[in-house]
């Protein structure tokens, strides 16, 4: 764990605190963080299958039985 000290936008972080659900202003940031960095793995990942640059071998209709695009997963507060 780190502590560090930033200046952000309380309208941004009021924001943030609504969509996580987590009011607590340092557990809502972490969440938001965690939340930005996995969506920017499953852009990476989707660009590389959709490039042919992975061998993964799943057809369309079973990457959609997954659900692996369902953001139905409720926040841990």
């Amino acid at each position: 764990m780190m502590r560090i000290t930033v200046e952000l936008d309380e309208n941004q972080i009021d924001e943030v605190s609504r969509l996580t659900g987590v009011k607590k202003k340092s557990p809502a940031i972490a969440e938001a963080i965690q939340e930005f960095i996995r969506q920017k793995e499953r852009e990476a990942f989707l660009k590389q299958v959709l490039a042919g640059e992975t061998d993964y071998q799943m057809t369309n209709e079973q990457i959609e039985q997954t659900n692996v695009w369902d953001e139905t997963t409720p926040s841990e507060s």
